[in-house]
C-alpha cells in the first residue's frame, strides 16, 4: 500500500496495479533492497580547490560505506602523487609539501563495500585554486 514505511533492512518487492474504466488491467513490480552497502550511496568530484577555505580543500571519495579503500592520484606524466588507504585523509593538492600546478590529475579509486561489493573506478580531478 502506498502507506507502507520500510523500517528495516531487507529485500523487498512492490507491485503496483492499475486499472482503468474500460476494464483493462496492468501492473508492474519492482524489487529493491533498503539499507546496507547495497543501498549506499557514493560520489567522486570532479573538481576541487585546495585554498584553506574549508570548503573542497581534500579530493576524497564521499560517502560509502567500505571496508577497504585504496584511493591514489597520478600526475600528467603517469607518476602517483598520493595515495591513501583511509577515506578521512584525502588528497590536499600537494606533492611532498609543495602546491601542485593547477590543472588536471587522474585518479584511480578501489574498495570493496561492507557487502563485499568491488568498486574499480578511475577518471579525472581538476584541481582549482
Amino acid at each position: 500500500a502506498a502507506s507502507d514505511v520500510y523500517k528495516r533492512q531487507g529485500s523487498y518487492s512492490l507491485t503496483l496495479n492499475a486499472y482503468n474504466n474500460s476494464g483493462c488491467v496492468d501492473s508492474v513490480t519492482y524489487d529493491f533492497i533498503i539499507g546496507g552497502a547495497s543501498d549506499m550511496t557514493m560520489d567522486i568530484p570532479t573538481g576541487f580547490s585546495p585554498n584553506g577555505d574549508g570548503l573542497n580543500d581534500r579530493f576524497r571519495v564521499i560517502g560509502g560505506n567500505f571496508k577497504e579503500y585504496d584511493l591514489r592520484v597520478f600526475n600528467e606524466w603517469g607518476n602517483q602523487i598520493f595515495k591513501t588507504i583511509d577515506q578521512a585523509q584525502g588528497w590536499d593538492g600537494k606533492f611532498n609539501g609543495k602546491d601542485q600546478l593547477v590543472g588536471t590529475y587522474v585518479y584511480t579509486f578501489k574498495g570493496i563495500t561492507g557487502d563485499d561489493i568491488v568498486i574499480d573506478r578511475s577518471g579525472e580531478i581538476n584541481l582549482i585554486r
